[in-house]
């Protein structure tokens, strides 16, 4: 999609301006990031894909459920924000993290990176590289209305991950499994994707990308 583009664009450093974009692709430079995929689940049948900028799983995957393609023509992110707002009026479903090893027993969201920014320009995993063999993944084990304000500020900020009952993680692999066998919405570049249970892993530097320099 045109926002997946965007957003592997920035994190490369492609300008986004036309006659410049064009300019670094003649150059022809080029650099190896990294591939996530996830196993998921879809009308019954397990799929995997791929997901080059970002993932969700939870009040994410669902936001992007509601989503009203009408509006995201017409206000593109904005339609992001409002779908967002109702999914988090929602109850929300619960699941079970483990992040190579590592166990979270209950998260009402988590959100993928494969690089810094998600979301637009909103440098949301800090620590996030794209060739490392790693996904960055935020979880928070529950998403509380009356801390709308605070969320908006971590995100804003960067500092979502220093958040009460938010969790910053790389790995190099993930599972993720709905906890009571509730419906667990799962989201890939800003589209629901599937449901979960779910498994991620990284093709490491599997995806040749145009870059604005050669890689030292």
């Amino acid at each position: 999609s045109i926002s997946v583009v965007c957003k592997r664009s920035r994190k490369l450093g492609i300008p986004l301006d036309f006659e410049a974009a064009w300019r670094v692709i003649r150059r022809g430079f080029t650099r190896q990031i990294d591939l996530p995929w996830m196993e998921l689940q879809r009308k019954g049948k397990t799929q995997r894909r791929c997901f080059p900028a970002l993932g969700g799983a939870g009040m994410d995957g669902r936001a992007c459920e509601l989503v009203n393609w009408e509006t995201k023509k017409r206000s593109g992110q904005f339609a992001y924000l409002t779908a967002g707002y109702r999914a988090a009026m929602e109850p929300l479903p619960a699941m079970r993290v483990v992040a190579d090893g590592r166990v979270i027993e209950s998260a009402e969201l988590i959100m993928l990176g494969n690089g810094p920014f998600y979301g637009g320009p909103f440098d949301v995993f800090p620590a996030a590289r794209l060739d490392d063999g790693k996904v960055d993944a935020i979880i928070a084990e529950r998403v509380q209305k009356w801390r709308t304000p605070e969320y908006l500020w971590g995100v804003l900020t960067g500092n979502l991950p220093s958040l009460a009952g938010v969790h910053y993680v790389q790995a190099e692999s993930l599972e993720l499994t709905p906890v009571n066998g509730a419906r667990v919405v799962v989201q890939l570049d800003g589209d629901a994707t599937g449901e979960l249970p779910a498994k991620i892993s990284v093709a490491v530097r599997a995806l040749r990308m145009v870059a604005p320099a050669p890689v030292r």
